[in-house]
């Protein structure tokens, strides 16, 4: 695949970085943070991104003894507060907090405002989780198998919840689509996944973070029928793979992380920056 050494230097840069304290601590200012630092979030208050943004940020604040706070920015598939860092200065008290969507944007999006690879440093990995397929449960389906062949039977006329175009949300329901064989009207949402929408049965289904469905499933509002990645999530075991659930293969995890602008003085290993900055 054509964009797969974008990924690989991506991913190898988020993934080697140091930790973030101990990284920051080693900013410019040796006092490091010398003010309250803002921590931007490219999507609305109350989806994935922002609950692990603000678990993180409640960490950081008591670890540096400055506040640390969440700036939602929604917006363009995360676009809007990626463009506010590249623009930053680098000095550590602007950070953003992304997801895998940030590493789609060149293959999704043309004439991005920013360079990801130019006009950004990895600062840390913050966590890898599974997107959890739930329906209504209006939905006659009880499973992803059942799914899958009402989809067949009524093509175009089942509705999917996405963070919008280019989202990594977006992508990975496009892809259930593709490898599935179906044709799933996909429904953009500014920001976070309407959620609300979806208990209310204005769309029929989506994928999505847990903390934003779990309590809804556990009520009897929504139904989860699977895990996109290839091992069962040890937060529901009872809960199959899609790829055991008839779609062989399907395997979509995705993973957040905090970047800053450029020439921030992170301690990222010689390797990671060469990865980092080779084109």
């Amino acid at each position: 695949m054509q964009h797969k050494p974008f990924f690989a230097r991506l991913a190898c840069g988020v993934l080697t970085a140091a930790t973030l304290a101990g990284t920051s601590s080693h900013a410019a200012d040796s006092n490091y943070p010398t003010r309250p630092v803002r921590m931007l979030v490219g999507f609305t208050p109350g989806g994935t991104s922002d609950v692990v943004a603000r678990i993180i940020s409640r960490k950081l604040t008591d670890t540096w003894g400055q506040q640390v706070v969440v700036d939602n920015r929604a917006g363009a598939a995360g676009m809007i507060a990626t463009d506010l860092t590249a623009r930053a200065a680098p000095d550590g008290h602007t950070l953003i907090f992304i997801s895998s969507t940030f590493s789609m944007q060149p293959s999704t999006t043309p004439n991005l405002p920013y360079d990801p690879l130019r006009d950004f440093t990895p600062v840390s990995l913050a966590v890898s989780s599974a997107y959890f397929l739930v329906v209504h449960p209006g939905v006659e389906a009880k499973s992803v198998k059942e799914l899958i062949a009402l989809a067949k039977a009524k093509p175009g006329q089942l509705s999917c919840a996405t963070a919008g175009p280019g989202s990594a949300i977006h992508v990975a329901a496009q892809l259930f689509n593709s490898m599935a064989g179906v044709n799933i009207l996909l429904v953009p949402y500014k920001g976070a996944v309407g959620i609300t929408d979806l208990i209310a049965g204005q769309v029929k289904m989506s994928l999505t973070g847990y903390a934003q469905t779990i309590a809804h499933v556990k009520s009897g509002r929504l139904r989860m029928l699977g895990i996109s990645t290839a091992n069962r999530s040890p937060l529901v075991p009872d809960v199959p793979t899609i790829a055991e659930s008839g779609v062989p293969g399907f395997d979509v995890a995705i993973w957040y992380g905090l970047i800053a602008p450029r020439r921030y003085p992170s301690r990222c290993s010689p390797n990671c920056t060469a990865a980092w900055r080779r084109r």
